[in-house]
């Protein structure tokens, strides 16, 4: 008897969460974060903004290549914003509105930004990183391209 076809799904499902382990292991590695929780929840508030930020084919080019849990967090986390228009935030207007919707002073909202994108750039590939960048503003941008 072949198992193979019922496998499959089982076999996609644990790929899929395996991918976000990884990514979520390397998030909380960065210090950042005091808990999963907190990296998992910054992760979506930071990356609903910054898709805001992108066109919209950039955005779905972004998404593509990020785990499909974390997708699934960026669309709940962007349903409060529906409606919102930040397409021209600066980084300034990014720092502030990650730190509100965080609960954080500005200092470590501009931490968490910087290891999420740095954890996001690690996780993506190199052109998609490129891409990203040149639709930032210059204010934005080294907080994208520099380490954390």
């Amino acid at each position: 008897m072949d198992n193979t076809s019922s496998s499959n799904p089982e076999r996609h499902e644990s790929r899929t969460a395996q991918t976000f382990v990884f990514f979520v292991r390397d998030l909380v590695s960065t210090g950042a974060f005091g808990s999963v929780e907190e990296a998992v929840r910054a992760a979506g508030v930071v990356l609903t903004l910054l898709e805001q930020r992108l066109t919209g084919e950039e955005a779905r080019d972004l998404n593509a290549q990020l785990p499909i849990k974390l997708q699934e967090i960026i669309s709940e986390a962007r349903k409060p914003l529906q409606g919102r228009s930040v397409a021209k935030i600066h980084r300034d207007e990014f720092v502030s509105a990650v730190a509100g919707a965080l609960g954080v002073d500005e200092q470590r909202a501009e931490t968490m930004i910087r290891n999420v994108f740095l954890t996001v750039r690690a996780h993506i590939s190199e052109g998609e990183a490129k891409d990203v960048a040149s639709q930032l503003p210059l204010d934005l941008k080294p907080m994208w391209s520099e380490p954390a």
